[in-house]
């Protein structure tokens, strides 16, 4: 089987430097040598590999987690003394450290199906997918944490039945990048940093800016490419026809 071989963070901003017309080589970004090239990749270049991240569900970096409370809650809902996480909202859970965007908050059974269907009158009927709806979260300040952030959600999570949360994760292994990721992340490193260098071209600096921004419809085209979605169940208005 042929292997895609790992390109390191230098060589990455080395690619985004040659496409500003840039021929100078830089050494290392952590820390920077002493170019001028190379401080600008160092401060740019996590920002740069951040912000790429949260533009689309890259599939290296797609991951999920079992969601921990982060003590807002007290007592249970309802109970004389209880203490709402949020008003409004019952639960607080911890916001993963190396999470840079929640895409959703689910039980065991995932984003696909589970075992109570999306419409109680027609429970058990042939033809009808067991679907879950999605759980309605929200993301604010932890209160029992301040300056961390929590996820807010209705749902109780514990040992017996915990909760997920799938999230973009803060990938900073260079090996586990894809073909994709590396060159729209160049494009991203010559964008940002040729605005702060003198020597950059300044056309091909727009280019790579273009070039950035359309990776995020590049990355959404490969993640449909490698999934297939569920079937959906047609409407009760169809399924009382048959």
């Amino acid at each position: 089987m042929t292997s895609v071989t790992a390109l390191a963070d230098v060589d990455i901003c080395n690619m985004g430097l040659s496409m500003i017309g840039i021929s100078t080589q830089i050494q290392s970004i952590n820390p920077p040598d002493a170019t001028e090239q190379a401080k600008a990749c160092a401060f740019w270049y996590p920002k740069a590999r951040d912000q790429l991240l949260k533009w689309a569900p890259w599939d290296f970096a797609y991951t999920c987690a079992i969601l921990a409370t982060d003590g807002s809650t007290q007592g249970p809902p309802g109970s004389p003394g209880a203490v709402y996480a949020f008003p409004g909202w019952r639960y607080g859970y911890v916001y993963p450290n190396d999470c840079l965007q929640a895409v959703a908050v689910t039980t065991y059974a995932g984003q696909r199906a589970g075992n109570s269907y999306w419409s109680n009158y027609w429970t058990g009927s042939v033809g009808i997918a067991p679907y879950i709806p999605k759980t309605p979260y929200k993301v604010v300040q932890s209160q029992a944490n301040p300056g961390q952030k929590m996820i807010l959600c209705d749902l109780l999570g514990n040992g017996q039945n915990p909760l997920y949360l799938f999230y973009i994760q803060c990938v900073t292994d260079t090996a586990q990048f894809d073909v994709l990721f590396c060159d729209a992340l160049a494009a991203m490193i010559g964008w940002k940093v040729g605005m702060a260098l003198r020597s950059a071209n300044m056309g091909k600096v727009q280019y790579c800016q273009q070039v950035a921004m359309q990776a995020r419809l590049n990355a959404l085209a490969q993640v449909l490419n490698q999934s297939q979605q569920d079937i959906e169940a047609d409407s009760p208005s169809v399924q009382a026809r048959w």
